[in-house]
């Protein structure tokens, strides 16, 4: 047996699996796997804020932390060890030295009986001779680069591949076919979207970097003003920027005013910077269980979703953060044709346990719509997504609170097809959400300032130089790629996802023979991928106990499951055979 938890370095973050019954070593030596930084000289701690470090010796067992299965370990060491950053320079000392003297013998070996000139000048008679060395060198080189790259097709691996062979990353997963408006720059398949290929109306002027380099590059701009531990209006992340006025102010009664207390200007730009860069759909065949009910409508009720998945680390960009998702879950709603919204749902502890259990969380939501030309996001929508990001915020290492959160829309397009898009929402937005800067308006297009009650001073708003009340909401839309990977098997957790879904079907419950139907289909199947299904999981925490689903949650997350006391379970509730 095996046990999850999550490892957040300077670098990524990631899980990391290690054996339940191992050593503090066996845990060192897999972070060493994803941070090459050696076991003695790693630094683990508890918290982000790194108060609480591990001390246990090397041959105490993990569960001595005492730390339940998917909870956070962080590492703070950001480099390669000192010692061996020394070494490194000796060795390149030694080769400079080494390259130094070759140059000379170089040289001196220029001169041919025909040249009458010192060792420093070259002549006719010797420059033939000096090309037949590069020829030679040349020759030499590209040998090398075709056994390099011989090696490399052979292990499956390629140049930009930085793990051992027999693993898989978006570089090596395999080869993409690109068709319709795809691009050479792409690294999707079709029906993926990328800043390469993503409508240009919405990314113009918006040159997305990660929100690691923003942060270091104001603290920058900073430098020499203030101590680098704390931050001022300049160099603090939009997040949190306050835009009401301050109270309890030291400087002056309640009722007075000063520059200290009053809440900054708002200068619409957009935010050129994203804290997610990529959204991987691994529940494909879910989505479009979930479209059909839509589609079936005509496009007249609406439908919302939340979506269960994890963070990792992208390779295709700087500090890249990648959104995977396995799972799509309806709650109680209504909807008609406009809009849709959620209803109190009782199953919602049920749900959230089973997440945890498979070691994933909620990290967006998504929702169909009508298609309005000129519209991305309707002004409701940008503000019901900040909403949602500020009730999901972590706390990033550089100690502010973030939100990763994700917005995922589909419209049908001019062609009755489904088309989605995934999107996130300044922080600005999220900000001035959460102050209750904007007033209700009808109007989808256009955003406003609410007026000032007693006592209150609201922010000014400037758009293109001016102030203004009114103003246009695409300022707060961050466009984020996604797309299906093109080879996930034995990647994602879940592995089925056509059980039976209540809000799924015309009756609008589950029954019995649904779910007979549902094992006759995959009656040929393993265990484990008739078993690994979200709703399924759901549907045992709700008519058998919590506990029970739980444990097998865990076994899914692990890659095995119990099939023969659940077959058992199975036949005496739904009289399975």
């Amino acid at each position: 047996m095996s046990i999850i938890y999550r490892l957040i370095t300077p670098q990524c973050f990631t899980r990391i699996e290690v054996p339940q019954n191992g050593t503090i070593l066996n845990l060192k030596k897999e972070i060493e796997k994803i941070s090459n930084v050696p076991p003695n000289q790693q630094n683990l701690f508890l918290d982000h804020k790194y108060t609480k470090k591990i001390t246990l010796a090397d041959s105490k067992q993990i569960k001595d932390l005492k730390l339940k299965e998917g909870e956070t370990i962080f590492l703070q060491n950001s480099s390669k060890p000192q010692n061996q950053t020394n070494q490194n320079q000796k060795n390149t000392k030694k080769e400079n030295q080494k390259s130094k003297k070759t140059e000379n013998i170089e040289n001196s070996e220029k001169i041919t009986p025909k040249c009458n000139h010192s060792e420093n000048e070259v002549c006719i008679n010797c420059i033939e001779k000096k090309n037949k060395k590069e020829k030679k060198k040349d020759e030499k080189e590209k040998k090398n680069e075709k056994i390099k790259n011989d090696l490399l097709q052979k292990s499956g691996l390629t140049s930009k591949c930085n793990h051992p062979v027999g693993q898989k990353c978006i570089n090596c997963m395999g080869k993409v076919e690109y068709k319709g408006e795809l691009k050479y720059t792409c690294q999707h398949g079709e029906g993926g979207k990328c800043p390469n290929c993503i409508n240009k109306e919405y990314i113009s002027n918006a040159k997305h970097i990660s929100f690691d380099q923003y942060v270091n590059d104001r603290k920058q701009k900073c430098k020499g003003t203030h101590e680098m531990n704390t931050v001022c209006i300049n160099c603090m992340p939009p997040s949190q920027i306050k835009y009401i006025k301050k109270k309890n102010c030291p400087n002056h009664p309640e009722e007075q005013i000063c520059n200290e207390c009053m809440p900054p200007n708002v200068i619409l730009n957009r935010q050129i910077y994203r804290h997610v860069d990529y959204v991987s759909f691994m529940n494909q065949e879910e989505i479009n269980l979930f479209l059909q009910p839509w589609i079936n409508s005509f496009f007249q009720k609406q439908r919302m979703g939340y979506l269960f998945g994890y963070y990792s680390k992208d390779p295709n960009y700087i500090n890249g953060v990648r959104a995977v998702v396995e799972a799509l879950y309806e709650p109680p709603q209504i909807g008609d044709y406009t809009s849709v919204r959620p209803l109190q749902d009782r199953d919602i502890k049920v749900v959230d346990r089973i997440a945890k259990e498979l070691s994933l969380e909620v990290i967006g939501w998504i929702f169909t719509g009508i298609n309005e030309p000129g519209i991305a996001l309707s002004s409701y929508d940008i503000r019901k997504a900040a909403k949602l990001q500020q009730e999901y915020v972590i706390n990033h290492p550089s100690g502010c609170k973030i939100s990763r959160f994700i917005t995922c829309i589909v419209k049908p397009n001019d062609e009755g097809n489904c088309e989605i898009e995934t999107y996130m929402v300044s922080d600005m937005c999220q900000a001035l959400e959460r102050d209750k800067i904007f007033d209700n308006l009808d109007d989808k297009k256009r955003m406003k300032v609410r007026k000032e009650n007693k006592g209150e001073i609201m922010p000014t708003i400037y758009m293109e130089g001016k102030p203004t009340q009114e103003f246009d909401p695409d300022f707060f839309i961050v466009n984020i790629a996604h797309g299906v990977p093109t080879d996930k098997k034995d990647q994602n957790i879940l592995k089925s996802y056509d059980f039976p879904a209540a809000l799924r079907n015309e009756k609008g419950m589950v029954t019995e023979n649904m779910i007979k139907e549902y094992f006759k289909r995959h009656k040929s199947d393993k265990p484990l991928i008739k078993c690994a299904s979200f709703y399924f999981l759901i549907f045992i925490g709700k008519t058998v106990d919590l506990e029970s689903a739980a444990t097998y949650a865990r076994q899914i997350a692990n890659g095995t499951i119990d099939w023969d006391v659940l077959e058992s379970i199975l036949s005496t509730y739904i009289g399975y055979q």
